[in-house]
């Protein structure tokens, strides 16, 4: 219950932590502030250094495309997704100006260890 509740707060402050990773909805806002060419979907806002998401890989800027098999366009969907596939790790799809590629990040309980 406890992470359900921190998970509304988070949805409703516009910004998701997850495994280190600050995500958000792409805005005008933001996508001018990344330099984005298009104002849809998820990214990675920034990444703290020596968090799971920066050990695997993840950067400020990656767009997330899909979760565990699942596209993610809205911060509802990220955290349906997350909540769905419990404590481990999941195959996360990411867009980048050089292409797309894939990650493997942890999921629940794993993203805190």
């Amino acid at each position: 219950a406890d992470q359900v509740g921190k998970g509304v707060q988070e949805l409703r402050s516009g910004e998701f932590q997850w495994a280190g990773a600050s995500v958000v909805a792409v805005t005008e806002k933001v996508g001018a502030e990344l330099g984005l060419a298009s104002y849809r979907g998820l990214v990675v806002r920034s990444v703290a250094p020596r968090s799971w998401a920066a050990r695997l890989g993840l950067i400020a800027g990656d767009r997330l495309v899909m979760i565990g098999g699942r596209r993610v366009d809205s911060l509802v969907e990220l955290g349906g997704v997350l909540a769905d596939q419990g404590d481990g790790f999941a195959v996360v799809g990411i867009e980048r100006a050089i292409g797309a590629l894939l990650l493997v990040l942890p999921t629940g309980k794993m993203q805190h260890d």
